[in-house]
């Protein structure tokens, strides 16, 4: 976490946070690159996912998309799982249809009931109304249209690589 390195240097932070710091960079570096899975609705997101996928790549995580990790004739609902139970953080792409699936639905239950990370990201506006519970709770990205691609994605990936519990 070069961010929280950085933060350590400028502040002269004490002894205990420059461990802790320490500690979560050994983290990273144990595991290798952030794992990401993205939930969407394939009828009005599939494009987008596909995007969102190889922007995650270049700016180093490791993005899953269920069209490419799960294999044809696997158990797809228990492969959907351990998907999400492998992720160190879930996206979620908001969209018309998104919001209505019953399996977008489950799939951000089984990320809640697995204490992971969720990440809501627009794609296509939807009204406030129409949004889950769980997700008007969070602060979004905005990647809708006349937003530029390349700023939500810069976005998205320094908020995929804070640490909130640290920092608060």
């Amino acid at each position: 976490m070069v961010w929280h390195r950085a933060r350590q240097v400028e502040t002269g932070a004490p002894k205990a946070e420059a461990v802790a710091t320490q500690a979560v960079a050994r983290a990273t570096a144990d595991h290798g690159k952030l794992k990401i899975f993205s939930s969407y609705a394939r009828a009005d997101a599939s494009d987008f996912a596909r995007e969102l996928l190889g922007g995650l790549k270049l700016t180093g995580f490791e993005p899953k998309l269920d069209i490419h990790d799960i294999a044809k004739g696997e158990d797809w609902e228990a492969r959907l799982g351990g998907l999400i139970a492998d992720a160190d953080t879930v996206i979620f792409v908001v969209s018309p249809r998104a919001v209505a699936s019953a399996r977008c639905t489950w799939e951000v239950k089984r990320t809640l009931a697995l204490s992971k990370r969720l990440l809501p990201v627009v794609w296509l506006d939807v009204a406030e109304a129409d949004v889950p519970a769980e997700l008007k709770a969070l602060n979004y990205t905005h990647f809708s249209k006349g937003r530029s691609f390349t700023e939500a994605l810069a976005e998205l990936a320094t908020a995929l690589r804070q640490d909130l519990p640290w920092i608060r």
